[in-house]
């Protein structure tokens, strides 16, 4: 139901006309929840059979208001156009498709539910009864109806969620930002080029996609809705994605391979890549507007931790790093063949054209080359003659010098300005597309070290050995000869240590064949001391990649704990400390990358705590660096959620860095299902990049803060009273697992086979978790999905109340101490955007909605017990928030969210009932079709809504 505390919606979508008359009967022999293809035939059949069923027109099959709409020469109702009349389109179609697909009877009886879709007014208790009544007819006799009608929902959500992004994105113009940003560097730097592009090589600008399990739906179907989505003003394109989106909708069958998250992000690489271009021409001409003409270095870059993220993830191997690497490398190269390619010449004013003009023969000679190294490298091409591997470049600095050699030779100014473009994205993309990170846990990076000390007869027990002791064994290690190993191929080791051995030396034949560029970080998850950084190098050091050579990767330690993150100047401060280190880092571009997590911060120890645990962080490493002399580069390892660090979007992200974070650009991790919205079309692409890149130039200069103690010390306070209050309930209250496994479809997750990295660490039993077990995703996802969302907020509500409280709970709020918080509103920007965050968050909540999940809880005292306390701090965060924005309603100052909010509450509504009555139902059903037919109803409704929402984990 509509949150209570949200006005209601001015305008709604609506189903017109969508009961009518059954579809004739069609019997079909199909498996539940599969698409309607015959035995052998491929979902494109599917496709192509429902679109001669549904039909040929170009209008939806009932309803007269949009067939007006199309024949009336009406503004057509695309992804950029207004969101209700397209709604009321596509629900059009996806209801016939609906009809086409089950049987009449089926229909005729999902009349009640298809109804409320349409009614904002009508409770939760009436979509519960309506859809019990449909999952009870049809559970045992036909299941499949019941995931058919699960679909239904969940296309109208997937779109709808959809086309409000990517009107968000068109919305909101990106030409200003980036000349603002631009102007406002210029005056830092006082109009000086020379000044403005030495800042700008400096910086880093760097969205990072990973593959965390938290895209729901198969990426065929998204990419394909993606593709659709700029022609879908066309009547016949919108049924056809409609009807793609339906046959690849559903629960997956397995997990993806990490060989399948690459290659469906390779579109989004490619669609990146060209933006950047773009991006990097951009700057040019505005710095040459604002100071004079300049050409940057590569600033902004597409990178990547698939193929080389291996914490947790037992699926990436040597074999898989280097077959990633080969598939981006064949991206690469065939872009450069293509801009160099014959088919440019048609236009006069192409690279090819000028260059055969003013040295003919010349491009021709690079793309032999280019071809030669993609035989050599590429993942499609067949194995290279002697003669291609000698005419291949052994690395992008070669291709880098030709380039060079031409532009020098060549005194065109047309020419050199291309030429210099074109080095300008070989020195950013090189033979690899996107850098590829390196990670592991540091857990794992002990045992091999602690086993090579062992039977190098070094050290026995180094696991047992005190802190300093391992550090001094270590640099010890990593100072000594460099022929002097640990590792031999003769001794017996441990199959966990053959793998990291293996991965390590694959990481030095990458930095052979593609060039250091190519997987330039080493990121330590779980860093809680020095020696956590140390023995990773130490293994770098087996395979030549440290030494006297210097340090061929840059280590990033990953702090993700409150405890860590507290601890974390101590770490930082002594590996900077070190001589050899240091002298390491200045061989470099002297630029120490920290990691900073926001997941298990927040899981742990509860919002409040976790962002003033990195606020604190992001302001000592400042201090502890500049006091080594050393630059810093922060990576922000962001979720899809607020609980996990998201903000409204990548400009927004960028906004909530404390003064100087971003003094040396920014990175964050962009994850699964947020990678499709950020990078799904070129709209999207330019507006998140443009976004993030002209928010960083901005927030690299300078600017004024307000220090103010009084601030702190309460800041300190809230933070420690609100991590209390969280930890009472998740960490030291034992009925709180027993009802998140209970009250929430977290023992699902892994069914909904959304990534090649497990949902937990450990294999589920009875489909429960314990909170070792479990990971921030399912943690933060299961309260989500059950309209919770308690990760955003608990301990929050109970910190500002007690501080505006002090007599005790019954007594009017404290003037002064109000005051003080509406102070530190106006003036403190972090704290304005926790509360801002959490306002934002607390409109998804539903209390009566988890009610309802609540009844699903085995032990109906353990139930009442924790939706009580959960439903306290709700009301107590609601009743702060408002207090300290002055506010009579939540998101009074953000109609367009409220509105959106709002605008798909019953349908999302209606897909909370079906989840509850589905995972009621298959935990009681006993009958294994029965049961496996329900599953894929629980796993469709979760997918709805994720789309419903905008967010899984």
């Amino acid at each position: 139901m509509l949150n209570p505390a949200l006005p209601r919606p001015k305008s709604r979508v609506t189903f017109e006309d969508i009961s009518g008359d059954p579809a004739p009967a069609r019997e079909t022999s199909r498996s539940p929840g599969s698409p309607p293809a015959a035995p052998g035939k491929t979902r494109s059949d599917a496709a192509n059979a429902l679109r001669a069923s549904v039909g040929t027109r170009s209008t939806p099959p009932s309803g007269t208001a949009v067939q007006e709409h199309f024949s009336t020469g009406a503004t057509a109702p695309g992804l950029h156009g207004d969101l209700d009349q397209k709604m009321a389109t596509i629900n059009k179609h996806f209801v016939a498709i609906y009809k086409q697909e089950v049987h009449g009877e089926v229909f005729a009886r999902s009349q009640p539910v298809l109804k409320l879709l349409n009614d904002p007014l009508a409770s939760f208790q009436e979509r519960r009864q309506a859809v019990d009544a449909f999952v009870d007819h049809y559970q045992h006799s036909k299941p499949e109806a019941i995931v058919d009608l699960v679909k239904l929902i969940d296309c109208q959500l997937t779109v709808y969620s959809l086309a409000e992004d990517q009107a968000k994105a068109a919305a909101t113009p990106q030409g200003t930002a980036m000349r603002d940003s631009v102007r406002i560097l210029a005056e830092h730097c006082n109009h000086d080029p020379e000044a403005m592009t030495k800042r700008l090589g400096d910086m880093t600008v760097a969205p990072v996609l990973t593959a965390h399990p938290t895209n729901l739906h198969n990426p065929q179907a998204v990419r394909k809705l993606h593709e659709s989505s700029g022609g879908l003003q066309d009547p016949a394109a919108l049924r056809d994605a409609c009807i793609d989106l339906w046959v690849e909708s559903g629960a997956r069958s397995q997990r993806p391979t990490v060989r399948a998250e690459a290659e469906y992000n390779v579109p989004h690489l490619q669609r990146m890549q060209r933006e950047i271009r773009r991006i990097h021409k951009s700057i040019d001409r505005n710095i040459a507007s604002e100071a004079g003409p300049a050409l940057i270095k590569d600033l902004v870059h597409a990178e990547s931790w698939i193929g080389g993220d291996r914490d947790g993830n037992i699926a990436v191997d040597a074999a898989t790093m280097k077959n990633i690497m080969a598939l981006q490398a064949d991206v690469a190269l065939s872009r450069y063949q293509d801009k160099l390619g014959g088919a440019r010449l048609d236009k006069s004013d192409s690279l090819r054209s000028l260059l055969d003009r003013h040295a003919p023969g010349e491009a021709s000679k690079i793309i032999n080359r280019l071809e030669s190294t993609r035989r050599k490298l590429g993942s499609v091409a067949q194995e290279a003659s002697r003669l291609d591997r000698t005419n291949a470049y052994s690395d992008p600095r070669e291709l880098i010098d030709d380039l060079v050699s031409l532009h020098i030779a060549l005194p065109n100014t047309a020419v050199q300005n291309k030429l210099s473009r074109f080095i300008r994205e070989v020195e950013g993309a090189g033979f690899h597309t996107a850098a590829v990170d390196v990670r592991q846990n540091s857990a794992a990076h002990q045992d091999s070290v602690a086993e090579l000390l062992d039977k190098a007869g070094i050290a026995s027990g180094y696991a047992d050995l005190p802190e300093t002791k391992k550090q001094d064994i270590l640099w010890q290690r990593l100072t000594a000869p460099d022929d002097q190993q640990l590792y031999s191929t003769e001794k017996d080791y441990s199959a966990q240590t053959t793998k990291e051995m293996a991965i390590f030396r694959a990481i030095a034949d990458i930095h052979a064949d593609y060039g250091q560029q190519a997987m330039p970080n080493y990121i330590i998850a779980n860093t809680e001391t020095v020696s956590d950084l140390l023995e990773p190098m130490v293994l770098l050091k087996e395979v030549g990649l440290a030494g006297a050579d210097g340090l061929k990767m840059k280590i990033v330690p990953l702090i993700e704990t409150v405890p860590d993150l507290q601890n974390g100047r101590e770490i930082v401060g002594t590996l900077l400390s070190h001589p050899q280190y240091r002298a390491w880092l200045e061989q470099g571009d002297n630029t120490q990358q920290v990691m900073v997590g926001y997941s298990d911060s927040n899981r742990l120890d509860g919002p409040l705590a976790s962002n003033w645990a990195i606020e604190n962080a992001l302001h000592y490493l400042q201090d502890v660096t500049q006091e080594h002399g050393t630059k810093l580069l922060v990576f922000h390892g962001r979720g899809g959620t607020v609980s996990r660090g998201a903000g409204a979007d990548a400009r927004h992200e960028v906004e909530m860095l404390p003064g100087g974070a971003a003094l040396h650009g920014y990175r964050c991790t962009d994850q699964g299902e947020k990678i499709a919205i950020k990078y799904g079309t070129a709209q999207a692409a330019a507006h998140n990049l443009r976004g993030t890149t002209a928010a960083t130039i901005a927030a690299s200069v300078p600017r004024e803060s307000i220090d103010n103690p009084a601030h702190h010390a309460v800041m300190e306070k809230l933070s420690d009273r609100s991590s209390q209050a969280y930890r009472a309930l998740i960490v030291e209250n034992p009925m709180l697992i027993e009802f998140f496994n209970d009250a929430t479809p977290v023992g699902y997750t892994p069914h909904l086979n959304a990534g090649s990295r497990a949902a937990s660490r450990n294999n589920l039993v009875d489909q429960k978790v314990n909170l070792a077990q479990l990971r921030a995703i399912p943690w933060v996802g299961g309260w989500t999905q059950s309209r919770a969302m308690l990760p955003a907020f608990m301990g929050i509500g109970t910190a500002l109340n007690e501080h505006v409280r002090p007599g005790g709970p019954d007594q009017p709020m404290h003037p002064e101490q109000l005051g003080q918080l509406q102070s530190m509103y106006k003036d403190m920007p972090f704290f304005k955007q926790v509360i801002d965050r959490t306002e934002g968050e607390l409109a998804k909540v539903d209390l009566p909605i988890l009610s309802h999940y609540t009844d699903l809880v085995k032990d109906k005292a353990t139930g009442t017990a924790i939706y009580t306390e959960i439903a306290s701090e709700f009301e107590r965060t609601k009743q702060m928030v408002l207090a300290i924005k002055q506010k009579e309603v939540l998101l009074e100052g953000d109609p367009e969210q409220r509105d959106n909010l709002a605008r798909r509450a019953p349908v999302l509504d209606t897909a909370n009932a079906l989840q509850i009555s589905l995972i009621d139902a298959e935990r009681k059903a006993t009958e294994d079709q029965t049961k496996s037919a329900l599953l894929k109803g629980v796993v469709g409704s979760m997918q709805a809504i994720q789309s419903g929402i905008g967010r899984f984990g």
